[in-house]
């Protein structure tokens, strides 16, 4: 089983040109920011949306050539669509919601009882969509989609839908549906947490394009856009390196390793370290700067600074009062060059 697009389409403001595979069995995350085209790539994989080029194959089966002139439609995919809003039916019964698949398929109808079953929701076979709460609303849409046994599941924000207190035990039993379906499965979120909590492997779309692909891991350490590095909580710029110098708007940062040519640098929050006065010692990175704003974590306090070089540092809530980080204060800023991670853009 496996997947493979290559996917173009002009929607509106939208230019979609997305190429990537997915292998038997694998979860896939799409991450990416608002209008970046995660779901109308899941609505293209479904059959909602025709290719203006390009080609979708499933399991060696064409879903989408226009060049050939072959259009798979929804309802002859094997695929599943559990929708945002879930969009369950609200004069049918759950059970009712369940069957419909199946009998837009030619499907047996009993397969809805035993899913119900599966999710937890066979005492609720004869209740309405509108008596569900948000997570037994979430597990009647995922019985419905894989009652029909796609090879394809696709889900558009499965936890957007719930509040905050129910959604990390939601994301703990959808992890666990997941785990029973043998299929591909491609998950849209906006939500890293849920990418690395779900998936196998992660694709950032940033205006129609991918522009990252890999492990959640590899994501987050070394970013290539300001929407990943704001996700992963780091420092990003984009300058030229030379040698163990690398030049950023003007400013010079020291690294430890050589590069050469068009660099992207990332420093964690947590190694800036921030003084009222100029610091003695090794630093080989030392700029004044302006702190304009603070964001409280808990104890720690992320501190937003002007300068040389505009910074995020994380530091205690101890030293925002020693320091007198409020807006307008002036600090030093140092940096360790052993602390600077620099790789080619």
């Amino acid at each position: 089983m496996s997947l493979e697009v290559a996917a173009r389409l002009q929607l509106g403001s939208l230019d979609l040109d997305v190429e990537l595979t997915a292998k038997p069995s694998e979860v896939l995350a799409v991450l990416g920011p608002n209008g970046a085209g995660k779901t109308t790539l899941l609505r293209v994989l479904a059959g909602l949306e025709p290719l203006d080029g390009g080609r979708l194959v499933l399991d060696g089966t064409v879903l989408d050539d226009p060049d050939q002139g072959r259009f798979l439609p929804p309802e002859r995919r094997p695929v599943g669509f559990v929708f945002q809003d879930y969009l369950l039916f609200p004069h049918l019964t759950v059970l009712e919601n369940v069957e419909f698949g199946l009998r837009s398929r030619g499907l047996p109808r009993t397969r809805a009882r035993e899913w119900l079953t599966r999710v937890g929701l066979d005492d609720l076979a004869q209740a309405r969509p509108g008596a569900l709460s948000g997570g037994q609303a979430q597990r009647v849409a995922l019985a419905r989609a894989l009652a029909t046994e796609p090879r394809l599941l696709l889900l558009d924000e499965p936890l957007a839908a719930l509040d905050a207190t129910s959604r990390a035990q939601l994301r703990r039993e959808l992890t666990r549906h997941l785990a029973t379906f043998s299929g591909i499965r491609l998950v849209v979120t906006h939500d890293p947490v849920e990418a690395a909590a779900l998936a196998d492997r992660v694709v950032v779309l940033e205006a129609g394009r991918v522009l990252q692909s890999g492990s959640h891991q590899d994501i987050t350490a070394r970013p290539r856009s300001r929407y990943v590095a704001d996700l992963a909580g780091v420092n990003l710029w984009r300058g030229q390196a030379e040698d163990r110098q690398v030049r950023i708007d003007g400013a010079t940062l020291a690294a430890i390793e050589a590069h050469q040519g068009e660099v992207f640098v990332t420093v964690q929050p947590r190694a800036v370290a921030l003084f009222r006065n100029r610091p003695d010692g090794t630093p080989r990175n030392v700029w004044q700067g302006r702190a304009i704003g603070v964001d409280y974590l808990g104890e720690r306090a992320r501190v937003r600074l002007e300068g040389g070089l505009p910074i995020v540092a994380e530091v205690s809530r101890a030293a925002v009062d020693d320091l007198g980080l409020a807006a307008g204060a002036e600090v030093w800023i140092a940096v360790k060059a052993a602390e600077v991670e620099v790789y080619p853009a």
